[in-house]
């Protein structure tokens, strides 16, 4: 008898029954062991194993539905794969999550797919289509940037300023604050809000605002946005957005060719009964039209490159507006050489195997998938195309009272980031009881770093 992964456990609208969720998180406990997943480490497996949101659920049954694919096929690919996984450190992860996830992808609808050896250079994986024809995969995984990264620090540092703020001294429970800037901050921009932002607030509720050089701010009392706000606790939510990098879509589109360049090279002489696929995780702040565009105009250019098709694969965390879960969006779509010059070898290869193997199938069986990206929006209704996003937030409400003398109220997580939790207060010199869900601190995937 399975024991039970999922008690205690939020679980977010993924569309699949209790028990099939548990036998994944079976697999993830199975594979990475009990002694590892609950030691005291950094490593992110053993992060999401302790978190019991819905996000970080959602993430390990995607991991489960993965190891599931390999678990009797590929048993000795798959151990070596995650003894690399279990010596990650923090500063230094590597893609054999990303393998694993990605080559299950293929294993769909009729498809099988099948992990290459260790001296098969640019090539990660064997795809066999539904009628047999053979592809040869190539996995690159573009994460978030060294920008991006760089002002996740600096926005996370801003929120430390905004949660230590003696909103008290104002005769405030809190504000919502909503920082941007129209060009990405140089250092001495962040410099100056972090240093600057505590004397604008004082000048702010006293009725006359300074102004801090690039910054824009706009502040709202917290008690117009939420109901019964508690006078005993800081509450705030916080929002800041910046353009991206400059160079943030050209470092990535010249990783894109780097990376048709590099499996064009190595797959140049396999016979021309294989094809080649490509596939390639971008981060949720890119713009993949540009990247399918990108691909499609090196292809044209180059008639004769070994690469056929490249799948672009965007993961994001999206709101199911229905039931206000949070799930994981797989958005999977392609480029391919096929409207091309007529010299290229993928026409060929589809009069001669097309019927029964193409369209060739990419997609994840955990969350949502759609072949149209996902439009993120935020608090203020801005879109995350093209800007980086930082939102967090902890509200303190105080519970209502029923007629009967007894009090209800809300815990929840109503967008990403943003936490609201119920205080009591006990009284008689009590310490005050704070009622808390199980909700993951923003949308960023430990899955997909």
């Amino acid at each position: 008898m399975t024991a039970d992964f999922i008690k205690g456990r939020s679980i977010p609208n993924m569309n699949m029954d209790n028990s099939k969720i548990n036998d994944l998180l079976c697999m993830v406990y199975i594979f990475f062991g009990k002694e590892f997943l609950e030691e005291d480490g950094e490593n992110r497996i053993q992060k999401l194993w302790k978190r019991k949101d819905a996000l970080a659920t959602n993430q390990l049954v995607i991991l489960g539905n993965a190891l599931n694919v390999f678990a009797t096929s590929h048993s000795k690919w798959l151990k070596e794969r995650i003894k690399d996984i279990k010596l990650e450190k923090k500063e230094d992860h590597k893609g054999d999550i990303f393998e694993i996830i990605a080559l299950s992808m293929f294993s769909i609808g009729g498809q099988g797919v099948e992990p290459t050896k260790e001296d098969a250079p640019g090539i990660d994986g064997i795809v066999t289509c539904r009628g047999g024809a053979k592809c040869v995969l190539s996995l690159k995984d573009f994460g978030s940037s060294r920008h991006k990264r760089y002002f996740n620090l600096k926005a996370k540092a801003i929120e430390r300023v905004i949660s230590q703020y003696d909103f008290k001294k104002n005769n405030k429970n809190g504000a919502h604050i909503v920082i941007k800037n129209n060009k990405f901050p140089t250092e001495t921009d962040w410099k100056q809000i972090e240093r600057k932002l505590p004397e604008y607030l004082d000048e702010y509720f006293s009725g006359k605002p300074i102004s801090i050089k690039n910054w824009s701010i706009n502040v709202i009392d917290i008690d117009q946005l939420y109901s019964n706000i508690s006078s005993k606790k800081r509450s705030y939510s916080f929002f800041m957005s910046v353009p991206c990098h400059k160079n943030e879509q050209k470092n990535i589109e010249s990783k894109i060719e780097d990376a048709c360049e590099n499996i064009s090279r190595h797959s140049n002489n396999i016979s021309d009964d294989f094809l080649r696929l490509l596939l390639i995780r971008v981060p949720e702040e890119t713009d993949v039209m540009s990247c399918v565009q990108c691909v499609e105009q090196w292809i044209e250019l180059r008639p004769t490159a070994s690469v056929d098709v490249v799948f672009f694969y965007q993961p994001t965390v999206a709101q199911d507006k229905n039931t206000g879960s949070y799930i994981i969006v797989h958005c999977i779509l392609n480029a391919s050489g096929k409207e091309f010059a007529t010299n290229h070898r993928f026409p060929t290869w589809l009069k001669k195997f097309g019927d029964k193997n193409f369209p060739i199938v990419a997609r994840s069986e955990v969350g949502m998938w759609t072949v149209v990206p996902e439009k993120i929006t935020y608090l203020d209704g801005s879109d995350a195309l093209d800007h980086y996003h930082y939102q967090r937030g902890l509200i303190y409400e105080t519970p209502k009272k029923n007629a009967d003398g007894s009090f209800y109220g809300e815990i929840s997580n109503p967008i990403p980031g943003i936490q609201i939790f119920q205080l009591f207060d006990l009284g008689d010199g009590n310490e005050d009881l704070i009622i808390k869900g199980n909700f993951p601190e923003g949308s960023d995937m430990e899955l997909f770093q």
